[in-house]
């Protein structure tokens, strides 16, 4: 089915959508006009779908610089009376945390709605951070959906709310909902007349009387989100098992519950609304139950205050969940976890025989190694980078950033010291320097990364005179999330020509002396560079250019360059494979050979091979 169809008055068509498809029609039924965001794994396709249909929707939909940028961007419209969105994933919401902070308290005009996608299991995250204690501490509305179609519902629910309340409202999403696809009926849009239009100053100051009135307001939030429709109670007579889903994780209990056939036993309460919680609705609930379990992602969130509730209500029933070590702290919630944690406390059937057997079918999957893409530039960059630092006497410290070459901190790689969070390779690489080590500092970044959050430490680099080099990876797109546009491209988001923002000057303009730019498929190239820049006193900038594999390959149709191993020459020494490990090159017993289905033809590993034994051949299609 034709996918544009997410953006038309469809009532009542079926589509098999993403979770985030989904958030992103709800965002269009909603009648947002303004949309921004900072592209980060799993929340990217929301607005990757928005800036599809732009056109169509007549939204205005643009990637911002960073997380923070973006949520100040949508507060903007908001505060003209215009409904206004943003999205993040978990860690995202770190870099949005300030102004989240002070709009929580001088509220907004127009409906405001952002989602935040965590990431359990840290699929495509350096952490599992679990983004409903934040919306806690700014004490604002937070909802997480258990369906692709409660998650479109949810967000008109939202913008309904915010403006009711005069608040941001935040969703929170989970990997496992972001990345699955179900059956999503489409609803009307809403359409209303939204110009712009000046209201009063907004403002979260002075701070402390906002901060008084919003606890005065919470009776009249608490009563607001009591009666929100995804709260679900499904009591059974006798039944004296108490199952709480929060979001997504109510699926997991529901299938739990099927597989064990405990229908009987079991009653179910799913909750939507994270904060604040249904208090009255729990303690209803909590009443008649000799065990409660506790199904959620990440955090005891839910449980901690399900354990405060009991203390009140005077009602010891056993709880079941993360801090009784029944239920895992760390990864993601499954199937399994969920029927194990039950077959132990009901009168269900064993699971042992589907255990035995998930554990057979788990020795047959193979485990694969964490790898940058063949013909990825960064590839040549690790490299060249390794060679330059051996020449140095001492230990070369390398600090690492957030992006596809995070793989950099991973075996055979081994190349970082450190590996923190977007844009601190920079800021680290300066405590290095303060510290007076002198053996050698070199920081590693991407070109969006850079944009988004390193240009701030690259100034304070140059400000206290650092003595680090920069090497800048510029493959002209932010690779890891999607190939979206960043201001070095001269795309926006909606495929619109714009301004290119050059990287050289951007970096000249910040007071860098040293600045030198690449080919990073160039090897020999590189490593001069490198090393000039680390004989240079003071910040230092080396600019590593290549274009991203994936759209190289994509481009090169009709010709394609392969390169192949000639076994005469090959001594079997194993540098291309140790040094550079790019997944064409395999080895089968004692030789080594290249897969030309994989092979990108970038001719990096005939650089680097000792004993030229890698050579290239042209296949004309």
């Amino acid at each position: 089915m034709d996918k544009n169809i997410l953006g038309a008055d469809a009532v009542g068509v079926k589509m098999i959508l993403l979770g985030n498809e989904a958030i992103a029609r709800g965002v269009i039924e909603a009648g947002a006009s303004v949309v921004a965001a900072y592209p980060g794994t799993p929340s990217s396709e929301i607005v990757e779908t928005l800036a599809r249909l732009a056109k169509e929707t007549k939204q205005y939909v643009e990637w911002s610089t960073n997380e923070k940028v973006a949520f100040e961007c949508a507060v903007g419209a908001s505060f003209l009376g215009v409904r206004s969105f943003s999205a993040m994933k978990s860690v995202g919401l770190n870099v949005a945390m300030d102004p989240l902070m002070v709009v929580n308290l001088c509220g907004v005009e127009g409906g405001f709605v952002f989602v935040v996608a965590d990431d359990p299991n840290c699929w495509s995250t350096q952490n599992e951070q679990d983004s409903r204690m934040l919306a806690a501490a700014a004490e604002i509305p937070c909802l997480e959906p258990a369906s692709a179609q409660e998650a479109k519902e949810m967000v008109s629910y939202a913008y309904d709310l915010s403006e009711r309340l005069g608040r941001a409202v935040m969703i929170r999403t989970v990997t496992r909902l972001n990345h699955s696809r179900s059956i999503v009926e489409l609803g009307p849009i809403y359409v209303k007349q939204q110009s712009p239009k000046y209201h009063r100053l907004r403002a979260g100051f002075p701070a402390l009387p906002k901060h008084q009135r919003l606890h005065e307001e919470a009776a009249k939030l608490q009563d607001v989100m009591g009666e929100c429709p995804f709260n679900e109670l499904d009591m059974r007579t006798g039944a004296r098992i108490g199952i709480v889903g929060i979001g997504n994780a109510v699926n997991f209990a529901v299938e739990a519950i099927s597989h064990l056939g405990i229908e009987k036993e079991a009653n179910l309460l799913k909750i939507g609304v994270i904060n604040p919680l249904p208090v009255k609705l729990l303690k209803e609930f909590l009443r008649d139950q000799d065990v409660v379990v506790v199904f959620e992602e990440i955090e005891p969130y839910v449980e901690n205050q399900i354990r405060s509730l009991c203390y009140d209500l005077m009602h010891k029933p056993r709880i079941v969940g993360k801090l009784s070590e029944n239920i895992e702290i760390a990864g993601e919630l499954t199937v399994e976890k969920a029927v194990r944690v039950l077959s132990q406390i009901s009168k269900g059937k064993s699971d042992r025989a589907s255990e035995e057997s998930r554990s057979e079918e788990n020795k047959l999957v193979l485990t694969r190694d964490t790898v940058l893409c063949a013909g990825c530039p960064h590839m040549g960059t690790f490299y060249a980078t390794r060679r330059a630092s051996s020449k140095t006497k001492g230990k070369v410290l390398i600090s690492g950033d957030i992006g596809c070459y995070g793989i950099g901190v991973y075996p055979p790689y081994n190349l970082f010291d450190s590996h923190i969070c977007m844009g601190s390779s920079i800021g680290v690489a300066c405590g290095y320097a303060a510290t007076g080590y002198k053996d050698g500092i070199i920081c590693i970044i991407g070109d969006s990364t850079f944009y988004h959050s390193g240009m701030s430490a690259l100034i304070n680099a140059v400000f206290n005179n650092h003595n680090i080099t920069v090497v800048i990876l510029d493959n002209s797109i932010i690779g890891m999330t999607g190939h979206q546009p960043d201001p070095g491209t001269g795309v926006t988001a909606t495929g619109q020509p714009t301004k290119r923002i050059e990287l050289e000057e951007v970096v000249k303009s910040c007071g860098v002396d040293f600045v030198e730019c690449v080919d990073a498929f160039h090897v020999k190239d590189v490593i001069k560079a490198v090393e000039m820049a680390m004989k240079h006193k003071g910040p230092s900038v080396v600019i590593s250019r290549g274009e991203c594999a994936i759209i190289r390959r994509k481009r090169k149709k009709d010709t394609k360059v392969n390169y192949k191993i000639n076994i005469e020459k090959c001594d079997g020494c194993g540098v291309c494979v140790g040094l550079l490990y790019c997944p064409a090159i395999l080895k089968e017993k004692s030789e080594y050979r290249i897969d030309k289905l994989i092979c990108a033809g970038c001719g990096i590993c005939s650089q680097i091979c000792p004993k030229k034994a890698i050579e290239m051949e042209v296949v004309t299609n």
